[in-house]
């Protein structure tokens, strides 16, 4: 405050249910008082400084903005799948998720990705964060079908920050990744990895312009 007869400064706090005052104490010439946010609900609220000289005159041109916020955001839906639906070492797998709080538009997602592979269970493939709307489920990361073998365990872990709180547990889907196998319904390109054999139908083509690549591989039966 520039002024050199301050008399008094009052603190005046518009918290969205009963405004009240706090009048502040002057410390060689910086004005400060302690609020007790406890008191004051969750929301965005403004405090206005008001300040009078010996003079009587007012002044209330400084206005701060803050939040309370004391709720962590919520995982409302989280979902590891496979762009084939069958988890194919072929696939590309996809991690999405949803966070809401009741407060801020924007959060941070926060992801892990794990794969139990052979010979190094838990292995860390991806990890780190990315900005998200309030409300909207979005793609977090992907894995590429040349990371994939049939056996694996795939796991997406997730957790929302708002900016002040962050979720106290991590969210979890996993997927396992399988081979072709008889009776299997294809409705994407997809190009084998190893030889089918089976009895009976042993593919069904379930879509328009899916192709088959055998990629050097055979499939024998008797249907």
């Amino acid at each position: 405050i520039f002024e050199h007869a301050i008399d008094t400064v009052i603190f005046m706090f518009n918290t969205n249910t009963t405004p009240f005052n706090v009048t502040a104490t002057n410390m060689s010439g910086n004005w400060s008082a302690n609020v007790n946010v406890t008191h004051i609900v969750e929301g965005h609220h403004i405090m206005t400084v008001f300040s009078n000289d010996t003079s009587s005159n007012v002044n209330q041109s400084v206005t701060i903005g803050f939040t309370v916020d004391r709720t962590a955001p919520n995982t409302t839906s989280i979902i590891f799948n496979a762009s084939s639906s069958n988890n194919y070492t072929t696939d590309t797998l996809t991690c999405y998720a949803k966070g809401e709080d009741n407060l801020m538009k924007t959060l941070t997602a926060y992801y892990e990705i794990y794969g139990n592979v052979a010979g190094a269970p838990n292995l860390l493939y991806s990890s780190g964060s990315v900005s998200v709307t309030n409300g909207t489920i979005i793609s977090i990361i992907n894995v590429s079908s040349p990371n994939l073998v049939v056996g694996e365990y795939w796991n997406c872990s997730v957790k929302f920050y708002d900016g002040f709180t962050n979720e106290s547990e991590w969210n979890n889907h996993s997927v396992t990744i399988r081979g072709i196998t008889a009776g299997d319904t294809l409705t994407s390109d997809l190009t084998l990895t190893s030889d089918v054999t089976c009895s009976g139908d042993c593919l069904i083509i379930g879509g328009d312009n899916v192709t088959l690549n055998l990629g050097g591989n055979s499939i024998t039966g008797n249907g």
